[in-house]
């Protein structure tokens, strides 16, 4: 509050010091993201009031030292207190963003510098287009006052590089005097031009009535004159537009390449580019004369010469001149990037990496196995087709963005394929044996290939000999001739899946405790021997071991030799080893049916100490005595002397058999693993026969053949009922 009483005195007594500017500039500025709706600056009284209004986004300053107001945002410039504004300086960044873009109460203003004829001590601007100012010089006067208004200067004071046009602009009806000295006075009657640094001095005058003497000083700088790309590089040593010098290029240029407002140059040596807008020297291969004026800075680290004089010292050659892509391999252009910076080159016999842009970039790799990323910049690739299998030539200028090297596309070639690609002697496939393969090619030709899905180049693997596949692998090949031109790429993807053929190798590789875990894996056979079929399960024997396969589906009897493939999942259940058929027997054969099925004979202790080895095989216990008449939840305890185990019901045929704890019994049944426990399972009531005596309730059994006696040891002559009979001195019953 009392800064402002200050500023309110300071107008009320200003007739003496009568008019003062107040310069509001942006040189340094960071970009401002956080503001809402509006913003204030203020200095010395003078505030400058930055609102969104109608426009798409808040007025901001940016890292260029600009602020920038757009299309329908609002400014409202106020004096101090007692104060009124008499004019307006504006420096825009370039005639596209000037203040002729305002308007004042609807009128747009005619210039970058405004005199209001009648002072007012707040003015609201509304942007009808976008806007950038660098500076804004706010003159004003007390409001009391009857002294002219001084004139005001365009450009503002301040530092310039080349000769300036001067333009001085005052109340109305008042004549402007100024001066180089501070003595001898002029009458202004127009803009005149400054060449070296001075200062400028001003009044206003009607009649008797006249301004303060108001002054300017202008440093002008020269601008050097550079007359090759090379000596332009060279000098570029500016990171951005805020401390670029302006220096002119004199040299004879021709344009290779025009997009938007790039445009790319080259004076024979090197290519350059020139930023801003052109659009009377667009067609290459214009051979340009004279001088271009601009800023010259690294943007993003890409060298470049910003216009700033709107090539009004350019003219054109009457003959277009032929323009030649020079050639280079992406290891020179990556060893030397800034000698190639903006240069049109020529790549050839590339292979992409990608068959689609990512983010508008795709990397390349040439014939030596350098990489280079690609990036879209003229959307060249987005409507281009291309793919991995084939060989591109690109065209295009090498640039930079930021710390990285990057390929501006601006055409692509596809390489001719006339080297014939390498074959190979074996099909895509899936195959149960190890593989050799071979390729070959024209003659005169050299085959390189890899094996880790890579695509191959000159700098692969040379193919001598066969190469010998044992596992799943894809093997890609091109053929080179002698010139160095590439066929396309051959591939062939071998997968190996072998199957086992043997039991013992099942049982080997049967590692997995639960179905969840279990490898599905294949088994081929021949002539295996079907040991007995109940319900699920198909119990097989190689001769050597016996097996459990489980799974639905089968026809299966015992006695049947099959022979085929069974895919399935191997895994132990409960401690026994299987294999849980997937896919349904399709692929196993009946060979022979209705022959001999053996068992070996083991006694309890032989199985009880060789139950892993004995698994699912047929045997034969003799002398076996019950511990019990009857089964007991599917168990029933067996001994013979040498040892005991369990004998296990599991398919429900002893439910309803008695046994005869005094007597001795034969038992056919296979040896199981119960986690780590052996059982034996019977398949069938007639694998357990009770060991007839020597004779039947004092009747001497007789055991030759054909002999018929009932349990009662009655002879019979035939069988009439069902029943369980003593036939050839062993029990057999009769359904």
């Amino acid at each position: 509050m009392k800064k402002l009483l200050l500023f309110s005195m300071f107008c009320m007594l200003s007739m003496m010091s009568y008019a003062e500017s107040v310069t509001f500039s942006w040189e340094g500025a960071s970009t401002d993201t956080g503001k809402s709706d509006g913003w204030e600056a203020t200095q010395n009284g003078v505030t400058l009031a930055f609102w969104k209004n109608a426009g798409s986004n808040v007025p901001a300053t940016n890292k260029e030292g600009s602020v920038r107001l757009y299309n329908g945002s609002k400014l409202i410039i106020s004096a101090p207190s007692g104060c009124n504004i008499t004019s307006v300086a504006f420096t825009p960044t370039s005639n596209t963003y000037s203040a002729t873009n305002l308007k004042y109460n609807g009128t747009a203003l005619t210039s970058d510098t405004w005199t209001l004829d009648d002072p007012v001590s707040s003015v609201e601007l509304v942007a009808a287009a976008n806007a950038r100012f660098k500076q804004i010089v706010v003159t004003y006067m007390s409001a009391s006052s009857d002294k002219l208004s001084a004139p005001v200067f365009s450009p503002t004071a301040g530092s310039y590089y080349g000769a300036q046009t001067i333009t001085l602009s005052g109340s109305a009806n008042a004549t402007i005097y100024y001066s180089l000295d501070g003595e001898n006075y002029n009458v202004y009657t127009e803009p005149f031009q400054i060449e070296e640094t001075s200062t400028v001095y001003a009044y206003s005058k009607v009649e008797e009535k006249t301004s303060d003497i108001v002054t300017a000083v202008y440093t002008i700088i020269p601008i050097v004159t550079y007359n090759s790309i090379t000596d332009l590089a060279a000098a570029c040593t500016a990171t951005s537009a805020n401390d670029a010098p302006v220096v002119k290029l004199s040299a004879r240029l021709v344009v290779t390449y025009v997009n938007g407002q790039n445009t790319f140059v080259s004076d024979g040596e090197r290519g350059f580019l020139i930023y801003g807008t052109n659009t009377q020297y667009t067609t290459v291969g214009t051979v340009l004369s004279g001088s271009i004026e601009g800023k010259l800075y690294a943007y993003k680290n890409l060298k470049e010469l910003a216009i700033t004089d709107g090539w009004a010292n350019v003219t054109p050659g009457a003959e277009l001149f032929g323009v030649t892509p020079g050639d280079a391999t992406i290891s020179a252009l990556l060893g030397n990037a800034d000698g190639y910076e903006s240069s049109l080159v020529k790549i050839n016999k590339v292979n992409f990496e990608a068959n689609a842009l990512t983010s508008r970039s795709v990397t390349v790799m040439d014939e030596e196995g350098d990489e280079l990323n690609l990036y879209d910049k003229f959307n060249v690739l987005s409507s281009a087709s291309f793919n991995t299998s084939d060989q591109f030539n690109i065209i295009g200028f090498l640039a930079r963005n930021g710390e990285n090297v990057e390929f501006g596309v601006t055409a692509i070639e596809a390489v001719p394929k006339n080297v014939a690609a390498p074959t190979f002697n074996i099909e895509t496939g899936t195959y149960e044996v190890d593989q050799t393969v071979t390729l070959t090619a024209e003659e005169g030709t050299t085959i390189y290939y890899t094996i880790d899905g890579t695509t191959p180049t000159a700098k692969s693997t040379v193919y001598t000999t066969p190469i010998i596949v044992q596992e799943t692998t894809t093997i890609n090949a091109i053929a080179v001739d002698a010139k160095g031109s590439t066929s396309t790429i051959a591939s062939v993807t071998i997968t190996i899946d072998k199957p086992y053929t043997t039991i013992a190798e099942l049982n080997t590789a049967c590692t997995a405790t639960k179905k969840a875990d279990a490898p599905t894996v294949k088994f081929k056979f021949t002539d295996l021997l079907v040991t007995g079929v109940k319900n699920s399960n198909v119990y097989v024997s190689d001769g050597e071991k016996g097996f459990l396969i489980y799974g639905n589906g089968y026809s299966f009897k015992k006695g049947d030799k099959i022979s085929g493939t069974i895919t399935g999942l191997l895994y132990s259940y409960s401690g026994l080893n299987e294999l849980a058929v997937s896919d349904n027997y399709a692929n196993v054969t009946i060979a022979s049916s209705g022959n001999a099925v053996t068992t070996t004979e083991k006694t309890i202790q032989t199985i009880n100490a060789d139950y892993k080895a004995l698994e699912s095989q047929y045997v034969t216990i003799l002398n076996v005595t019950f511990g019990a008449t009857a089964v007991s939840s599917k168990n029933v305890s067996i001994s013979d002397g040498t040892g005991s185990l369990t004998l296990r019901d599991n398919f429900n045929i002893l439910s309803s058999e008695t046994f005869d704890t005094s007597a001795t019994y034969t038992v056919k049944a296979f040896v199981l693993n119960y986690n780590g426990t052996a059982q034996v399972y019977p398949i069938a009531v007639e694998d357990i026969v009770k060991n007839v005596p020597d004779a039947i309730n004092g009747v001497k059994v007789a055991t030759e053949e054909g002999s018929i006696y009932t349990l009662q040891g009655q002879k019979v002559e035939r069988i009439t009922n069902k029943g369980i009979y003593i036939i050839n001195g062993k029990k057999v019953l009769v359904k």
